[in-house]
């Protein structure tokens, strides 16, 4: 299936007819069907040329977060501002209202569906951690990688907890000028850089009892996933944990993520994250657990 012909996405007949309930669904549906019946590289063509040549392209397009996405107004997909949007905060209220009738209610159906509740639920997952870190009792120094605007942390404001140290890594300067002003008052050292400059030996940072990434290797090649992992695990404090998470081939939004949001990540499924971690020949435990969407690695230093 390589011909725009091919590819029947039901249009509304006219514009005052509305959006039809399942239509953001079926959008996903329809793109996930063909994502399967073609190699990567016809996927691609298709993805990237012949796909938005078609009508239904731009009318998914009103939609914010698909919108946002193609844009890239940050020069790259991903970033905290899309993440926002997904989340559904407050601080993605301008966009959403500033789209036409036909792209909220596309919003409202794509917020429902399961990729975007995946991203939600990693983002709970992760303030589980912390909070569980902060009130058990012991040190709590934490290293958020790729922290874009450290949104898990908001519910340890609601508990009144906060790490003993929290160190927040980002490449993007105005994803980090928004975590200093939500958590204005609390001690947050904010890093702006790369995540790769954690491969150098000789930066630093101290030891850490919990260092995370939500999404980061999801556009890392495997040397490089490899070799922060080690990086990254080389810095746990003794009874640390480092946990990494990362989309999986089963994300069913796949396809329209990258048909219609231009944002490409690389899925990688529970056993290849596992042979990552084997490769650092670091000799602590490795856990993994999975959602269907997002895969959770873990590993272990021992006391």
């Amino acid at each position: 299936m390589n011909e725009l012909s091919n590819f029947q996405f039901p249009l509304p007949p006219d514009p005052s007819v509305g959006v039809p309930p399942r239509c953001a669904a079926n959008a996903v549906d329809l793109l996930l069907e063909a994502r399967r019946d073609m190699t990567p590289p016809q996927w691609r063509e298709f993805a990237t040329t012949c796909f938005r040549a078609h009508p239904a392209f731009p009318f998914l397009c009103e939609e914010p977060c698909a919108a946002y996405s193609f844009r890239k107004p940050r020069g790259y997909a991903g970033d905290a501002v899309l993440l926002d949007l997904l989340y559904g905060g407050a601080s993605s209220a301008p966009l959403i209202q500033a789209a036409s009738e036909t792209g909220r209610e596309l919003y409202r159906q794509t917020s429902r569906l399961p990729t975007p509740l995946a991203i939600r639920h990693r983002r709970d997952y992760l303030a589980r951690r912390l909070g569980d870190l902060c009130t058990r009792g012991g040190r709590s120094r934490v290293l958020s990688v790729a922290c874009g605007h450290l949104r898990e942390a908001a519910s340890l404001l609601e508990r009144d907890t906060w790490p003993e140290r929290l160190v927040a890594l980002d490449q993007d300067a105005r994803s980090l000028a928004v975590v200093q002003k939500e958590y204005a008052g609390r001690a947050v050292e904010c890093l702006n850089m790369s995540a790769l400059r954690l491969l150098s030996p000789r930066l630093d940072l101290g030891e850490f009892d919990f260092i995370y990434s939500a999404g980061l290797t999801d556009y890392l090649e495997d040397e490089f996933v490899e070799r922060l992992i080690a990086a990254l695990a080389r810095r746990l404090a003794p009874g640390g944990r480092l946990l990494i998470c990362n989309m999986t081939p089963e994300t069913c939004g796949a396809a329209y993520m990258e048909a219609v949001m231009d944002w490409w990540l690389i899925y990688r499924t529970p056993a290849e994250m596992e042979k990552l971690a084997a490769s650092t020949g670091l000799p602590w435990g490795v856990f993994v657990s999975q959602d269907r969407h997002v895969v959770y690695l873990e590993l272990r230093r021992g006391r």
